[in-house]
């Protein structure tokens, strides 16, 4: 079953550090079966929700989804991208 993480962008203090972030995470979540799906400024059509950015990413599965999160390429990112921004970030099974 698929597995998919949002990325709630909230803040981003460096615009220039989280873009080579980016593109770092990028690589390491294609090398694990990860596929980029929307990336952008959500539109709200309900409610009082409103991001500044999202970002959806699949994985086969959920397993898959954590083996990414917890390998050490993804780890030795994430102090780069939690130094320049504030994000929630959830995962969710497919259906």
């Amino acid at each position: 079953m698929a597995a998919y993480l949002i990325v709630d962008e909230l803040n981003v203090s460096d615009p220039e550090t989280i873009k080579d972030y980016i593109k770092k995470a990028g690589v390491t979540i294609k090398a694990n079966g990860g596929e980029l799906l929307a990336s952008g400024i959500p539109e709200a059509l309900e409610g009082d929700w409103l991001p500044k950015r999202c970002v959806l990413v699949k994985f086969d599965t959920m397993e898959r989804l954590k083996t990414w999160w917890n390998s050490n390429e993804y780890q030795a990112l994430i102090p780069i991208r939690t130094s320049v921004s504030e994000n929630n970030i959830i995962v969710i099974d497919g259906l």
